[in-house]
């Protein structure tokens, strides 16, 4: 597979000013790459920008997304979120079970507050255990919204499949 391009991680970059993708669904330069081997850019590009338009309150879950760009899986997702989501609204996309990327919950937590996610559970002292309540939470796309994720999908390069060639031991 040939090497693309891919965002800087959240851990190697120096930003100020506000929370990234807050309220910006698409960054209007685009997003930042670094050099990378792995998963396709187009790819990179489609699930960046389904979680922009994932509205305040609302959520999906990793498997939700790449079944809506028909490509891939929730590893995938999950692993482009995990590098280049600090340029969207990383929050809106987590877990089936309704909890946040590991090691994110309060920041996670912060943001649900502040968009009136609906959670489960306590959110509060040494007890805390919540999560997000991702069947009232969960993104339901009008018609607009899906035209605007079946573009998305459709930007994706169609994937090379190669099947095996036979050899002289394999019997036909």
């Amino acid at each position: 597979m040939k090497s693309c391009s891919y965002a800087i991680p959240p851990h190697r970059q120096f930003r100020t000013g506000p929370e990234p993708g807050a309220g910006v669904p698409v960054p209007a330069g685009g997003f930042r790459f670094v050099k990378l081997s792995g998963m396709r850019k187009d790819y990179i590009d489609a699930v960046l920008q389904l979680t922009g338009l994932i509205p305040p309150g609302r959520v999906l879950a990793y498997g939700d997304v790449a079944e809506m760009i028909n490509d891939g899986g929730p590893r995938q997702v999950g692993s482009v979120m995990s590098h280049y989501g600090d340029q969207v609204p990383w929050w809106r996309v987590l877990r089936t079970s309704g909890h946040p990327a590991e090691g994110h919950g309060e920041r996670a937590l912060a943001h649900y507050r502040a968009e009136a996610t609906p959670l489960r559970g306590k959110t509060t002292g040494q007890d805390a255990s919540w999560r997000v309540d991702i069947q009232r939470a969960r993104w339901q796309p009008d018609e607009q919204g899906w035209q605007e994720i079946d573009r998305i999908a459709d930007s994706l390069a169609p994937r090379e499949q190669k099947m095996s060639e036979p050899d002289d031991l394999m019997e036909s």
